[in-house]
């Protein structure tokens, strides 16, 4: 049985550097034979005729309403003009931001929810698995996810954001200190993609409900949470009431709901449909199974269904929300948001081996 365990760990070890391996080649490929598209074409060459300000202004009134992914967009193509070497570089930053946040949240959920601190080495090694198996997951979209500039200023840095604020939200202490960073996180959120804001309200509200009924910090977490939704909402009024949105709204086809319906099947079953594609999402979902081996595949208690079910409704109604304001198919650099969120939810209410997350469901009974 020993050998069997020892076989099985040196098995497991090949298969992740491998994988590794396999994530770096296509990532670095992706990343030095970068294919311009039209939104960042566009950006580029205006960076090279207007200054800072009149690029802002020219986003916000012209483009969209996402104000905030439009300052980053501006002072990034405004400082790396065409220079397509450094753009690789900023890109890996982002990829190692996205990384670094989802660490930071493992980091706060191991010692706030688990009661069981990890090492930060650790931390990262799960945040590292966690990164490589969504980029096997959604590997047919990966290059419009991780090295499309503008698309990555707007969806992909919704998501690091997200790390970092859910990840302060799990700190202890006194909530004070923390109200300024986690509203001007929100603050920033909502200047990103408007439908993963209000997926994040959402989730915002099922924390505070979650630490109220668990009894853990409820009353400080509700206070931090109300400014986090405080920065949200003015955040998603800005992006409301900036004037690029009248014209984006323009440009969309008209809202079909039972479209949306068939559009957001569709998004779901593409796995199968495009079944090219099965091998990168069955490697996947082995990384993400080696990476987190404590989950145990046993029946969830009532608590832990119902949570789970929450979140599926939320993982779903984000997916529809997508396809009806785009009269399409949820894309690949939408379904970043929803599949992070989804995947972070089954390791926080999945069956674990003897975990204090455990009790703290219980006692919903």
């Amino acid at each position: 049985m020993f050998k069997s365990n020892e076989t099985f760990r040196k098995a497991s070890g090949i298969f992740l550097a491998v994988s590794f391996l396999l994530f770096l080649y296509f990532y670095l490929l992706d990343l030095f034979h970068y294919k311009i598209n039209i939104d960042d074409q566009v950006a580029a060459y205006a960076a090279t005729r207007l200054d800072l300000s009149q690029f802002v202004k020219f986003y916000t009134h012209y483009a969209n309403g996402r104000w905030f992914s439009h300052l980053i967009s501006a002072c990034t193509f405004q400082f790396l003009k065409c220079n397509y070497h450094l753009y690789a570089a900023y890109l890996a930053f982002h990829l190692l931001l996205f990384v670094g946040g989802a660490s930071f949240l493992f980091f706060n959920f191991s010692k706030s929810i688990l009661k069981k601190p990890t090492g930060i080495r650790a931390c990262f090694q799960s945040a590292l698995g966690f990164t490589i198996s969504l980029y096997f997951f959604l590997f047919e979209g990966r290059s419009e996810i991780w090295t499309w500039v503008s698309s990555v200023h707007a969806h992909l840095l919704s998501v690091t954001l997200s790390f970092f604020l859910f990840g302060i939200l799990l700190l202890d202490g006194k909530m004070k200190r923390y109200v300024l960073p986690a509203t001007l996180l929100s603050l920033c959120l909502g200047g990103l993609n408007e439908v993963n804001a209000a997926a994040i309200l959402v989730c915002l509200i099922l924390f505070a409900l979650y630490h109220t009924l668990c009894r853990i910090n409820g009353k400080q977490k509700i206070y931090l949470s109300c400014f986090a939704v405080l920065g949200l909402i003015i955040g998603l009024f800005l992006n409301y009431w900036s004037g690029g949105t009248y014209v984006r709204l323009a440009m969309l086809p008209d809202f079909k709901i039972l479209q949306a319906f068939k559009n957001t099947l569709h998004t779901l079953l593409l796995p199968v449909l495009h079944f090219q594609m099965l091998p990168a999402f069955i490697t996947g979902a082995v990384i993400f199974r080696l990476t987190f081996p404590q989950l145990e595949f046993k029946r969830f208690d009532k608590s832990q269904l119902q949570f789970v079910t929450a979140a599926a409704i939320l993982f779903l109604l984000v997916i529809f929300l997508h396809c009806l304001a785009l009269s399409d198919l949820d894309p690949p650099r939408g379904e970043i948001w929803d599949s992070t969120f989804f995947l972070s939810a089954l390791l926080l209410f999945w069956p674990r081996k003897t975990l204090p997350i455990q009790s703290q469901l219980a006692s919903l009974h």
